[in-house]
């Protein structure tokens, strides 16, 4: 009996984050919609890479702000790409640190329109939210920020790091609920900055020939 309770009190949690979220906090501060808890099957994804994605959910503010700390930058000076933008959460508050430039990446193109309808709300509007797989997403060549909340597994970012090499510029890579260090860890163009339970931040080393690494990152994909 205790085992089905178990799975009735999971099964009820897991209805009620999906289809009747209680409002998180932060949302009720900013007046914006970024609650719940939504499974990738219900968004009509069309990518190949949907079954390698996470379901949504909006990261936790401590956790986000835990993480950037350990950047040791002038943000200003750098460009805020977030991997799995979602509905905009991460977005938001990364505005608050006077990134140059913000840019989401979101593969739903119902999250990245509920994240445009949020940052419209707040008037934002130097950040941009583009409806693309983050595996296919084409770095700018300047300073950056890559942010990542457990958006999706070792599959797709093995081919966002290999996208990122094919920059000459340094920057940082922020990983929230790090599953998969390992991944990282493996990459000659990463050094780690900060490893915790919660979050791991990486160093870009740059690659001076870029364009002579396309080929040999195909090759070795």
């Amino acid at each position: 009996m205790k085992v089905l309770g178990n799975l009735y009190s999971r099964i009820y949690r897991r209805v009620r984050e999906e289809f009747f979220p209680p409002v998180h906090p932060f949302d009720q501060t900013y007046g914006v919609d970024t609650s719940g808890r939504l499974n990738l099957r219900r968004l009509a994804i069309q990518s190949s890479n949907r079954k390698y994605g996470r379901d949504y959910q909006g990261v936790e503010p401590g956790r986000f702000s835990d993480a950037l700390a350990d950047v040791r930058a002038n943000f200003a000076d750098f460009t805020f790409i977030d991997l799995g933008a979602g509905k905009g959460r991460a977005l938001i508050m990364a505005e608050k640190l006077g990134f140059r430039r913000l840019i989401g990446v979101e593969f739903s193109s119902r999250l990245a329109e509920t994240a445009r309808t949020n940052l419209g709300k707040l008037g934002l509007t130097n950040i941009e939210v583009v409806t693309e797989d983050a595996a296919e997403f084409p770095f700018p060549d300047e300073p950056l920020v890559v942010f990542m909340f457990n958006s999706f597994g070792p599959e797709v970012l093995k081919r966002v790091l290999e996208n990122l090499h094919r920059r000459t510029n340094t920057g940082y890579f922020v990983y929230v609920n790090p599953l998969h260090n390992s991944t990282l860890r493996a990459d000659r163009f990463l050094s780690p900055v900060a490893n915790t339970r919660f979050h791991s931040v990486w160093t870009l080393k740059p690659v001076p020939h870029a364009q002579d690494l396309a080929p040999q990152l195909e090759v070795n994909a």
